[in-house]
């Protein structure tokens, strides 16, 4: 049975445009429509994308789910790849910005939860995606919390 879902890695020479999502991958008599992107790094001077797709061969019966993104930030990064190749990063196989880790911007802290968009812009890297705010506890929640664990009663 083949995969509906599925991740496929491609390798880009520096500068050549990657796929985006919504761009059509043919691979192995197969067609892979880009629904995601997984992971971006760089590898031997070179860009490599893991995507995830979804076979366009293979027929379902899935609905799909409108997703809510009201809660969500747009958020970009900028890298200049002669900077990164300089410092000796050149086989360096790191993602280049990790999901799942935390920034501040503006006196406020968010964490990467997906990509949206790669693209060059002459030798800049532009890697786009979705952020969620983090809020830090409160003293006091962290307090009730510690009661809660300690199984202390507060006796007035």
């Amino acid at each position: 049975m083949q995969e509906i879902i599925t991740g496929l890695e491609k390798t880009f020479n520096l500068y050549k445009p990657p796929n985006r999502i919504g761009d059509i991958i043919d691979y192995k008599d197969n067609s892979y429509l880009i629904i995601g992107i997984e992971r971006v790094r760089f590898v031997a001077k070179k860009l490599k994308v893991t995507y995830t797709c979804q076979n366009l061969n293979v027929p379902h019966v899935l609905r799909p789910e409108v997703q809510p993104f009201d809660n969500y930030t747009e958020f970009y990064v900028k890298i200049d790849t002669k900077k990164h190749f300089e410092q000796d990063w050149s086989y360096a196989s790191d993602d280049l910005v990790r999901l799942g880790r935390v920034f501040g911007h503006e006196n406020h802290y968010y964490r990467w939860l997906m990509y949206t968009d790669l693209e060059f812009e002459f030798t800049t890297l532009k890697v786009s995606g979705l952020a969620q705010l983090v809020y830090p506890v409160t003293r006091r929640t962290l307090m009730e919390h510690k009661r809660k664990k300690l199984d202390l009663v507060l006796i007035r």
